[in-house]
This record gives C-alpha cells, structure tokens and sequence, in this order.
C-alpha cells in the first residue's frame, strides 16, 4: 500500500525526514525545492507507507519529466524497511507499466537490490547503466573551505554563473546515461564557471535539484589548477551563507582520486555509505551495459 502526501504536507513530511539525513539527502532536497516552487519544478508525485507521516518508514518520490525524452519517470527513495519500499513502489499508479525508460536517483546502495528484483521481474526493466558513489556532505562552513573558495584563478580567468547559450556545451561534454534539462535547472538554482579571456566557460559545477553540487566539468587545458575545487567550495560557501546545505558525490570507482579536490574544498566523505543511480528500460535491445561516462553527474 502506498499514501500519497499532498502537496501542502511537505513541510511536515520533511521535518520527519530531518533524522534520516545526509542519507536521504538526494531526496530530501528534491522535495524541499519541489515546495519552494510549488510543485513546478521539480514536478514531484509524493509517496509514503503510512498516512502518518511521523511513523512512517518509507518515502518515494516520482518525478515527472525531469530529464529529456525518453526518460519521463526518475525516482528518489529512502527506506529503512526494504519490504516497505517494495510495497510502495508496487503500489498502482507508482511504476506505470507503460513507461519505457525510468531512473532510480542516488538510493541507497542497500536497497538497490530490492529494486531491481521488483522491476526486472515485475515490471520487465532490464539495466543499461548503474553506477555507485560515495557521499559528501557540505553543511558546515569551515575556514579551510571559505579559503579555498577565495583562492585567485589563473592569469585572464574570472568567474560567473553560466548563461542559456551555453547549454549546448554542457549537453556535448557532460556525457551521462540520460539529459537533463538544463534551462531550468540554470533558471532555478547556483551555478558557476571560470571563463578564459575569450569569455568562453573552461571549468563549471551546477547544483541539482537533488542538493548535490554536480554536473561539473573542467576542459583538459585547465585541468591541474584546482579549478573544480575552487568552484565546488565557492558554490557550497553561497549554499551555506544563504541557510542552505548541499553535498558532493563521487563515483566509487575513482573516490580515491576524485576526492583530492573535494577535500581540498574542505568536503569530507560521510562514513562508507554509497548510492547507486540505475537506468532501465524496456526494449528487445537492451543487453548492453552502459558504463560509467566522464563528468561529474
């Protein structure tokens, strides 16, 4: 059985959510921005395992139209029941039999399994793309970060938010598994980029709907001057400064790597919990397997 939470009960359901965090952070936030906004963007249908919403063990959103075609149905989750979470996600209504492509957006890597045995089996979904990574919460301004975010960028290079014209280079060089839809992420939430003499973005982070600092880029040219680092810690410090909080994931395969910079920026890992994103679709050709892309999702 699932309840489905109207849209004026989210202040109250995300009160409750408070002591689940940062491990429901990815849908925690969408919620929170789902509010702010009205329900318009991120456009969110709400689910929980009990009307009560103060004992309740599970929470499902569904979100409608979040990335580009074919992709029309992307969920977040968190339970701390795993037969809980299957009841609601087999719940009528919930995972529509008519959808060909779907996400599951950073669920906790313990309930991964418990999703894939209910869409493969149930509701025919084969895997084109998992990946899994590591969390990092940015919800204290600490010294070490405000001073990274100050630190002075090469010789020519200034910063400031990307614009609408540079969506097409953001679809060209952060490759991933589906495509968001960029103009209203720019139009609702932080982003910045170091720009080259030529006024032309070389570096960037955007902040998600879902709270994480992510799809970042750096052109090779510029890479080895920090300037993923600079960027992450000075788009935390305004997420921080404004009463906001926000956090960074890294792909689990390349953490010890990936993580230099994050720590640079004064971001730490949260103990050795993960996430997992998984992309399904339905379809006579879907053995093979993405894997994971460039870029920081």
């Amino acid at each position: 059985m699932a309840n489905t939470v109207a849209h004026r009960r989210i202040p109250e359901l995300l009160n409750y959510m408070t002591k689940w965090l940062p491990e429901c952070n990815p849908l925690y936030y969408m919620l929170e921005n789902s509010h702010h906004s009205n329900n318009t963007w991120p456009r969110l249908e709400t689910y929980t395992d009990s009307e009560n919403l103060h004992s309740c063990n599970t929470v499902v959103c569904k979100a409608l139209n979040y990335y580009k075609p074919p992709y029309n149905a992307s969920y977040f989750a968190y339970s701390t029941d795993k037969n809980s979470l299957k009841n609601v996600l087999q719940h009528g209504g919930v995972i529509n039999n008519t959808e060909m492509y779907a996400s599951f957006e950073l669920i906790p890597t313990s309930l991964i399994d418990t999703i894939k045995e209910l869409t493969y089996n149930k509701y025919d979904f084969k895997q084109i793309y998992e990946e899994t990574y590591a969390l990092f919460p940015a919800d204290k301004l600490i010294e070490k970060m405000q001073q990274v975010a100050d630190t002075t960028l090469p010789h020519d290079c200034t910063m400031g938010p990307l614009l609408p014209k540079h969506i097409p280079l953001l679809e060209e060089k952060v490759k991933l598994p589906f495509t968001p839809k960029y103009a209203n992420t720019l139009q609702h939430h932080l982003h910045y980029a170091v720009y080259d003499e030529r006024n032309t973005p070389v570096s960037w982070v955007i902040q998600r709907e879902d709270g994480n600092i992510g799809y970042g880029f750096t052109q090779p040219a510029y890479r080895g001057h920090f300037l993923s680092a600079i960027l992450t810690a000075f788009a935390v410090v305004e997420v921080l400064k404004s009463g906001g909080k926000s956090y960074v994931i890294i792909p689990d395969a390349s953490v010890q790597a990936a993580r230099r910079n994050t720590e640079l920026a004064g971001i730490y890992r949260y103990k050795d919990f993960k996430m997992t994103r998984l992309c399904v679709m339905k379809s006579k050709n879907n053995n093979k397997i993405l894997h994971s892309p460039p870029g920081r999702l």
